[in-house]
């Protein structure tokens, strides 16, 4: 008789918000009650941002531009080896291999020289770049006249984010500048 599988354990759809942070996020927006459209965008929003944490720290492979380089560089040796003149392979093998060896280490070349001008990625700000500005739509949709300022704005993103443990940095000028660069980050589809 075949076992059954062990249900996954259920992800819920929506970060549930406390009451304090909903409270303290109405207050940034004007309204005394956080809006029930509001309070599940933030919570799917922030849902979102966490399973995406979630997947990045369980992912096996920490690849990291160093060990890709490392890599090619191996294998890179390792075809010039294969074809070199004296590698002890017969002639009509080396014939065979070199124009797609040849072609492989052309591409090699070019993806090194690619990577050598790529600038180092952090993933936690690059889920921050696309949490951000959403967080900012979010904030403009539901801002009453009046309360629709930059410090509103920056209030209500940081208590989103604090509400999920996502960032809780000390609030001075340095956070505000790079706050202000992520709430401004531009939205990209997908």
């Amino acid at each position: 008789m075949p076992r059954r599988k062990a249900a996954s354990p259920v992800i819920p759809e929506r970060f549930p918000l406390s009451a304090a942070y909903c409270e303290q996020l109405a207050l940034c927006i004007g309204h005394e009650q956080l809006p029930r459209d509001c309070a599940a965008e933030l919570g799917e929003l922030l849902n979102c941002h966490l399973q995406s944490e979630r997947v990045l720290r369980t992912q096996k492979s920490k690849t990291t531009a160093g060990n890709v380089v490392a890599a090619i560089d191996k294998v890179r040796s390792a075809v010039q080896e294969l074809i070199a003149l004296d590698s002890g392979i017969d002639a009509d093998t080396r014939r065979d291999l070199k124009p797609t060896a040849d072609a492989f280490l052309a591409a090699t070349e070019a993806r090194l020289n690619e990577l050598s001008g790529t600038s180092r990625v952090y993933p936690h700000k690059e889920l921050l770049l696309m949490t951000c500005p959403l967080l900012q739509r979010i904030f403009e949709k539901h801002a009453l006249r009046g309360f629709n300022t930059r410090g509103n704005l920056r209030r209500f993103a940081l208590l989103a984010l604090k509400a999920a443990d996502i960032a809780t940095p000390s609030v001075d000028e340095e956070h505000l500048d790079r706050l202000d660069k992520l709430l401004d980050a531009e939205l990209h589809p997908g």
